[in-house]
């Protein structure tokens, strides 16, 4: 909209000086290959250049996503098994676009990350049966985060070392998480963590709940051990029936008076919204086969986010529909920065599986729109997509964190480009 407006007044006789001064304010400030639609090709650029920019070596063998950007020091616990995550959404979304493409490297990348991840973690994450077992971290979700990533990682390399670590940490997480006295009807929700500090109190959240089905389900389609699939299912009808609500606003969509929003609780006791628990429990609906809950899931996402300290980032236009922008978690590689890449991968897999509509896909598009008009000069991209923002917050070229970055280039890997056919994207 605001490059039509420069020609308009560019077209008018008498108001250069009025052309000049917009000029200097938004046109400088706007990277110069705005509009570009992101293709197949920018998905691989952005890949590339987070890679250049924080796959290293660490410290203590096999390879990292480095905190910083060319440091040597990994990222958190939970944040570095996302990101490999993210490596394991690069292989697949390598698969379904280079049929041709030598993939071993893909293969060879999880692989080392893996390896850094058991070897580069500080030893209170690591439990009495050793590098793979992760119990002497509290958190349950933690743990979940990680088992994904490393179920991912078997399926695509056939490494069985990581469906161990993922299973022995799923089971750690099941016979240990499970709500004192249970929830009734023999249901049971899961605990954020295990007893730690005076305050401590058993607090059953979205994180641990939404992504031990997701980890359930992994673990269940690669060994075909029932228990797996049987334990997910009841974890998810807890949360179904104590996160899961559409009666917030009357379940109406804010200016879709037509649809239905469903809202996801960040816990029972916290009532705020956070865009990763939408990812999440979409992908736990469409993996349950409860797509209608899933579209209800991503409506909200969509459309009714109210998170006051992390509201929508503005508004993008993209081909002449105005779509709502995923909130700016901050930069600095702090503990939210992060959560719009899970929620886009959550997206992408109910659209993947046909559980979301048309008009999720464009939402997703326009999203990565925006923040690939951002990107720096090395086709990296970080986590503020305001772009009606003055001056427009275009990504720095240095001082940038991996979890910061994260968010655009998994929801470019996992959301399908416009230059592909949407069916031959199907995994």
């Amino acid at each position: 909209m605001r490059t039509r407006a420069i020609g308009m007044l560019h077209r008018a006789r008498g108001a250069w000086f009025v052309f000049i001064a917009l000029l200097f304010v938004l046109g400088a400030s706007r990277p110069a290959s705005a509009q570009s639609q992101w293709t197949k090709n920018s998905v691989y650029r952005a890949w590339t250049g987070y890679n250049a920019d924080f796959y290293t070596k660490g410290k203590n063998g096999g390879y990292i996503f480095a905190a910083l950007q060319k440091g040597s020091t990994s990222t958190a616990f939970w944040e570095e098994a996302e990101e490999i995550e993210m490596a394991d959404d690069a292989y697949d979304w390598s698969v379904a676009n280079y049929s041709s493409r030598d993939h071993s490297k893909y293969v060879d990348e999880i692989n080392n990350l893996c390896t850094g991840f058991v070897d580069n973690m500080p030893s209170r994450f690591v439990g009495p049966g050793g590098k793979y077992d992760w119990s002497g971290d509290l958190f349950n979700d933690d743990l979940n985060w990680a088992v994904i990533a490393f179920i991912r990682a078997y399926r695509i390399t056939g490494n069985a070392s990581w469906l161990a670590a993922a299973e022995t940490n799923f089971n750690t997480v099941w016979n240990r998480a499970q709500a004192p006295g249970g929830q009734g009807n023999g249901l049971s929700g899961l605990i954020q963590s295990q007893p730690h500090g005076k305050k401590w109190s058993p607090n059953l959240d979205s994180p641990v709940n939404f992504t031990f089905v997701i980890a359930g389900y992994l673990l269940y389609d690669n060994t075909q051990d029932m228990t797996y699939k049987n334990e997910a299912d009841n974890v998810y009808s807890w949360a179904v029936g104590h996160l899961y609500t559409t009666k917030v606003n009357g379940g109406v969509c804010n200016g879709h008076p037509g649809l239905t929003c469903a809202k996801i609780y960040d816990s029972t006791t916290g009532h705020s919204d956070y865009t990763y628990n939408y990812g999440i429990a979409i992908q736990a609906a469409t993996r349950e086969g409860d797509t209608t809950k899933a579209q209800y899931i991503a409506n909200w996402l969509m459309y009714n986010s109210n998170n006051p300290n992390f509201p929508y980032a503005g508004t993008y236009t993209f081909r002449d529909v105005q779509y709502n922008v995923l909130p700016n978690y901050r930069q600095g590689g702090n503990n939210d920065a992060g959560y719009n890449g899970i929620a886009l991968r959550g997206v992408g897999f109910g659209l993947f599986h046909g559980a979301l509509n048309a008009t999720t896909l464009a939402w997703a598009r326009a999203n990565l729109q925006a923040a690939w008009e951002l990107r720096n000069s090395s086709d990296v991209m970080w986590n503020d997509w305001d772009n009606q923002a003055t001056p427009l917050p275009i990504t720095p070229n240095s001082g940038l964190h991996s979890w910061d970055c994260s968010p655009a280039v998994a929801g470019m890997l996992d959301i399908p480009q416009e230059d592909i056919h949407f069916d031959s994207h199907l995994r």
